[in-house]
């Protein structure tokens, strides 16, 4: 080949390229346009989620890309992220420190939207703007963090809650801890306070009295167990006394002990007799 013909294929390739390349940028610089004119003339759009309430949309239900989300030069689904209206935070400038505070709070992953009358993707998604590369490159780094802290606290104050409750039943003074003539405490009564104040934790050493439906014994009761406490501690500070409106969960060991011996007093003769002598064969193998 001719160098002079090399040099005219040279020239003419980079022609062609310099005119692809303008066209693009004018294509490029009037979509920037597009897309401006189309999100100011589609303020009306419910956040493109409502076409059928959108005055420039074809409201048949689409994702409304004929005015709220125009791209030019590419589709709906490969446009950048900056020239879609649900990526924006009203108010604020994009990649401002305000806008990476703003997007650093926000849930990491991909993000549900509505297109052509459907949900993408289908399962539940956080909707909204999205977070930035570095808060995505965050939470990949730091990954689980900080999910399994969260999921470790909800574990955490579960078992607190049952160990607290737990606690609240073993501290508490019920009905048949008391006479039910004087109301006055029984020795299994006494002995409970004093468990109550010699190995429950300090934390839980608040003591429970269940209350009664008879008239008059809840303060006769509450006086009671005050002054028990107040014996029992010698002079430091006594617990404080709380009602608690519950149902006691056991029996008295008193009522226990009567089915008891009730039982075994009601236990009839065995029924099964035993012959005196054993007949021909009996209790043998027999060959």
């Amino acid at each position: 080949m001719h160098k002079t013909d090399v040099t005219r294929r040279d020239h003419v390739m980079t022609g062609f390229s310099k005119s692809l390349f303008a066209a693009a940028f004018v294509m490029l610089i009037s979509s920037f346009s597009s897309v401006a004119e189309a999100q100011e003339r589609c303020d009306t759009c419910v956040n493109g989620q409502a076409c059928q309430q959108c005055q420039n949309g074809s409201g048949q239900g689409d994702y409304c890309d004929d005015c709220h989300h125009k791209w030019g030069l590419l589709p709906y689904w490969m446009a950048p992220d900056f020239v879609k209206k649900e990526d924006q935070i009203p108010g604020v400038r994009r990649w401002s420190k305000e806008d990476y505070y703003l997007r650093g709070q926000l849930p990491i992953g991909q993000r549900q939207k509505c297109y052509k009358g459907k949900m993408w993707p289908a399962e539940p998604r956080p909707t909204g703007p999205k977070p930035h590369m570095i808060h995505r490159f965050h939470a990949a780094h730091y990954w689980p963090y900080p999910y399994d802290v969260w999921s470790r606290n909800s574990v955490n104050n579960m078992i607190d809650a049952h160990q607290q409750k737990g606690w609240q039943d073993a501290t508490t003074v019920y009905e048949y801890h008391f006479d039910t003539d004087s109301n006055e405490l029984t020795d299994a009564g006494n002995m409970h306070i004093k468990w109550i104040l010699e190995n429950a934790p300090i934390q839980y050493r608040t003591l429970y009295l269940q209350t009664s439906a008879k008239a008059g014994s809840n303060d006769l009761r509450m006086a009671a167990v005050t002054q028990v406490a107040g014996r029992l501690t010698a002079g430091e500070q006594p617990p404080s006394v709380v009602f608690r409106n519950t149902t006691a969960y056991g029996r008295p060991a008193q009522e226990v002990d009567s089915i008891r011996r009730g039982e075994l007093q009601s236990q009839p003769l065995p029924r099964i007799t035993y012959p005196s002598s054993a007949g021909p064969g009996y209790g043998s193998g027999g060959s």
